[in-house]
């Protein structure tokens, strides 16, 4: 438990927020590819993961200015610093988050 003048460490990792459409089969595929990322080479504990139904937040789709999904925005210190729309392979994906992943030839 983090003390008094101690933030958890959940609280310094970056957001990762995921905007899908439950009915796009876009949605579905980017959320397993970005799954399949996350996992490789353990990253899956790089980000606070959020999943962002646009249809039932579209005030955060606004917000976010998502107008696609699916969408892949990164919050770090409060600024979104990484805004992806519609990626397709692991590949775009990795490129996106390439500042925070461990991967595996270190790079």
């Amino acid at each position: 438990m983090p003390t008094a003048g101690e933030p958890s460490s959940r609280l310094l990792r970056p957001r990762l927020i995921f905007f899908y459409s439950a009915t796009c089969g876009t949605s579905r595929r980017v959320e397993a590819l970005l799954g399949h990322v996350l996992q490789h080479n353990r990253n899956h504990d790089t980000f606070v993961v959020h999943k962002v139904n646009v249809k039932t937040r579209p005030d955060l789709a606004e917000r976010f200015a998502v107008q696609e999904t699916p969408a892949v925005c990164v919050v770090d210190e409060k600024r979104v610093v990484v805004h992806g729309v519609r990626p397709r392979t692991v590949a775009e994906i990795t490129e996106l988050l390439r500042p925070w992943l461990r991967l595996a030839n270190g790079v």
